[in-house]
């Protein structure tokens, strides 16, 4: 049975009023990124667990922890291409190790076993030696997440290094470790300059976890979120290659409503619409889920 979840922080920065939205409409699992303006991994131990009371009042359970871990500078430069952290301050990997030794903790206190992770800030020049040091760094992360008991999903994402399905699954080969596997963003693809469709068999038999966004140019060129369904990347195309390939896990939104409007509001509108269209894709395809 597939799982739908969403992202807490899409729909708005107030936590409590995210989770009643969740409950309202009939999600039983979340995607915990930030907590009323800070960042998961910058929350004590006991301020995990009283988020944690608050997802048990309301029977939501939490599906991967979405950490910033390894959204840094992979050298002493800043980088040319920056994206969002979500609230955490951290810059470099010295900095990051303690990252995801506290998404570790949270992974355990929330029941979870998966991680969301990234491969550095975007170099401008992609050069073998970068590509060696990406690798080698997430060989030392995959070998704590290993001993740790958990699993380091990673993520196609436009504003770092491995942005597309072929980025991620070379350097998930190179690691070699169970512990390393695959988050797909097909939006995130397409935000890349991609064809995500084309993308995808390169992530076959890898992926842990899907997030789900849509995109489209403006104008002036220039790519920006969309409701899904309304952009580029072609849904229900990817969900009809995922039930063709017998897989099972969890789609979380992540649709960047924030991106479009500056009203909290309009952002639950905006994933309320990608809610009934996911569940009315699904539907469709015959897939169970919950």
């Amino acid at each position: 049975m597939w799982k739908i979840a969403i992202i807490n922080d899409e729909l708005t920065h107030d936590f409590k009023k995210a989770l009643d939205w969740m409950q309202a409409q009939g999600l039983r699992w979340v995607e915990l990124r930030s907590i009323d303006r800070r960042n998961i991994v910058d929350l004590t131990d006991e301020e995990m667990q009283a988020v944690k009371r608050e997802l048990d009042a309301r029977g939501l359970k939490t599906i991967c922890i979405a950490s910033p871990y390894l959204k840094c500078s992979l050298y002493a430069h800043p980088p040319a291409q920056r994206g969002d952290t979500f609230f955490s301050q951290a810059d470099d990997y010295e900095g990051h190790r303690q990252i995801l030794r506290r998404a570790i903790a949270a992974a355990r206190i929330f029941g979870t076993n998966l991680i969301r992770v990234f491969s550095f800030w975007k170099e401008p020049g992609q050069t073998p030696e970068m590509w060696d040091l990406i690798a080698e760094r997430l060989k030392e992360s995959a070998a704590v997440a290993e001993e740790e008991g958990v699993i380091l999903g990673l993520e196609t994402e436009h504003a770092v290094n491995a942005a597309t399905g072929k980025q991620v699954r070379d350097l998930i080969d190179r690691v070699g470790s169970p512990a390393l596997r695959a988050i797909w963003d097909p939006g995130n693809v397409v935000w890349a300059g991609e064809n995500a469709i084309a993308d995808y068999p390169n992530l076959r038999g890898q992926i842990v976890h899907v997030h789900l966004k849509d995109t489209f140019l403006t104008p002036e060129g220039r790519t920006q979120a969309a409701i899904l369904g309304e952009g580029r990347v072609g849904y229900p195309k990817p969900l009809e290659l995922l039930k063709a390939d017998g897989w099972e896990g969890c789609l979380s939104l992540e649709p960047h409503m924030g991106t479009i409007y500056e009203d909290e509001a309009q952002w639950a509108e905006g994933c309320r619409k990608c809610l009934v269209n996911l569940r009315g894709w699904l539907d469709e395809l015959g897939v169970e889920y919950e």
